[in-house]
């Protein structure tokens, strides 16, 4: 297969990965909060991220070696879920069920 197509496919794999994790956390967030502000907050914040990061990490990939650049997202990636998972595992009871809390 043809080094095109197997890229092509990564990137397949990626952003529907990625954008199943984004739909899962704004529905997470409407469960917990029931609030439609707070969906609209965690999609426009997708939104910007994704349009105004997007040429910045383009160039990232583009200037450097592409295996250390996949393997430094993956890093990075990797330390931003593992703070996730501790904010969610010692937040405090109910911090997530309001839409303007610092929590969210």
């Amino acid at each position: 297969m043809p080094p095109f197509y197997k890229i092509l496919a990564n990137n397949l794999i990626a952003n529907v990965t990625n954008f199943t994790v984004w739909f899962a956390i704004t529905f997470w967030v409407f469960l917990e909060t029931q609030s439609v502000f707070a969906t609209g907050m965690i999609a426009g914040v997708y939104l910007v991220f994704t349009a105004g990061f997007g040429f910045w990490f383009g160039s990232i990939v583009d200037h450097n070696a592409k295996k250390l650049a996949m393997l430094g997202s993956s890093v990075v990636s990797g330390g931003f879920y593992a703070i996730s998972l501790l904010l969610v595992l010692l937040e405090p009871e109910g911090a997530f069920t309001d839409p303007y809390g610092p929590y969210l």
